[in-house]
């Protein structure tokens, strides 16, 4: 699928734009905001097109969550999220923090209470931190810790990337568990070779909590 067809499909909706990670492309599909309150299947129709036409399928599901304090109604919904996709493709990216939960991992985790820590270690703990020009500045700062967030994603998206290859590779044939890693090697790169010209898809499902506490 191309990103012009991706745009057309998934226009008033979705915004889409293309990047490359590791030689490969990927188109972008990052919705507008799911509401909390939303009962309509439009937007998760409108996704399943999207899946259905990529020729890869979608490689990750990125879940972007305003940080703080969540409330049981929330997780409850947040929840029901994360059931509608393989946990193996799910990453969380936290946005609107303070500046100190943005440059210390630990210090965010500490934010966590036990539910959210349940749902992330569902997804071996793949989140970040999203940080804002608004806390840093447009200066050498900011550029800098605007990169490595945007590393940070990528890594992540190719770590759900690979460990899916290996999941299908272990699938399609059991005899590959306890093949060297330069076997492994070699078909990443017939991998590569057969798929470089298709764009892979990445979603960015925002969701919006409407029941926020202060």
């Amino acid at each position: 699928m191309t990103i012009e067809e991706a745009t057309r499909l998934a226009k008033k909706i979705y915004h889409t734009a293309e990047i490359t990670i590791d030689f490969k492309r990927y188109s972008l599909v990052d919705t507008i905001g799911i509401p909390e309150s939303s009962t309509s299947d439009v937007i998760w129709n409108k996704l399943k097109k999207i899946e259905n036409k990529s020729s890869e399928g979608v490689v990750a599901y990125i879940f972007v969550l305003e940080g703080g304090r969540l409330t049981q109604h929330e997780l409850l919904f947040i929840s029901k999220l994360f059931t509608r996709y393989p946990n193996t493709r799910i990453i969380v990216v936290f946005t609107k923090v303070r500046k100190s939960l943005i440059l210390s991992r630990m210090e965010m985790e500490k934010t966590f209470n036990t539910q959210i820590s349940t749902l992330l270690y569902g997804i071996k703990n793949r989140w970040i931190v999203m940080p804002s020009l608004d806390l840093f500045g447009n200066n050498d700062q900011g550029k800098i810790v605007i990169k490595d967030f945007v590393d940070e994603l990528k890594k992540k998206i190719m770590e759900v990337r690979d460990n899916e290859n290996v999941r299908k590779e272990e699938v399609n044939n059991p005899n590959a568990r306890g093949e060297t890693p330069a076997k492994f090697g070699r078909r990443e790169k017939i991998f590569y070779a057969s798929s470089c010209a298709c764009v892979v898809v990445v979603i960015f499902i925002v969701v919006i909590l409407t029941h926020r506490k202060s």
